[in-house]
């Protein structure tokens, strides 16, 4: 009778786990298109996809295909207390490893190898401004980033901005800088879906064409602040 009563009760967490987990697979679909296409309030996407639903998916995922592995090795009449450590193991294993790359090891920041070229964007355009002359020297009071004197030369005819590969490099996302990106030679703020300067494995302030177009169509992107384009 005991042993009845679990087998009704791993049966209700294996029914329970398959339809959380189903749930929270769509709840990440959506999410992820609310980060990349707008589909849902960027606020909720960000606190859906990143913070709550990947650990969800874990734990319902590990309970459900840990269960089902359970009853195929009973079918299989290989249940035993050798198969039991096995999988009690696994689980504990997958659950540890996901669990701590989702809350811990994502984040680490990433941008730490940045951090001498921003040094230099900080420093040398200042430094080589101050020994032209003395003229230069109020544009740098007024500006709290002296930096942004890199991009001052817009384009004749439209008024856009002409970046470099280096200028934009500057707009990283860091330290409350625009995250910028260029696409197909068009320079975009995208600081609305860059989080600290970092969208997915995706950096700010470099030329993303080619990851953008594997996964978007230019549409989804034409959406966002056109600040210049990219020089050539």
């Amino acid at each position: 009778m005991e042993q009845q009563n679990i087998e009704k009760f791993l049966t209700k967490v294996d029914r329970i786990s398959a339809w959380v987990l189903m749930a929270a697979f769509i709840l990440y679909m959506v999410s992820g298109y609310g980060l990349t296409r707008g589909l849902i309030d960027i606020s909720w996407a960000k606190i859906l996809h990143i913070q709550w639903l990947p650990l969800i998916v874990i734990f319902s995922f590990t309970f459900h295909v840990g269960l089902a592995l359970r009853l195929t090795m009973m079918r299989w009449q290989i249940w035993n207390k050798f198969s039991k450590a096995i999988l009690i193991l696994d689980c504990v294993l997958f659950l540890f490893f996901f669990g701590y790359v989702e809350l811990f090891y994502n984040k680490v920041p990433l941008t730490l190898p940045i951090s001498p070229s921003e040094e230099s964007f900080q420093e040398e355009p200042y430094q080589e401004e101050m020994e032209e002359g003395e003229e230069e020297i109020p544009e740098y009071q007024i500006d709290e980033e002296p930096e942004t004197e890199i991009v001052s030369q817009p384009l004749e005819e439209d008024g856009l901005l002409l970046f470099t590969l280096e200028d934009l490099s500057y707009y990283d996302g860091q330290e409350g800088r625009p995250a910028y990106v260029a696409v197909d030679g068009i320079v975009y703020d995208n600081s609305e879906i860059f989080e600290n300067g970092k969208h997915y494995s995706h950096l700010a302030g470099k030329d993303l064409s080619e990851e953008f177009f594997s996964y978007h169509v230019l549409e989804e992107i034409t959406k966002y602040p056109v600040v210049g384009r990219l020089a050539d």
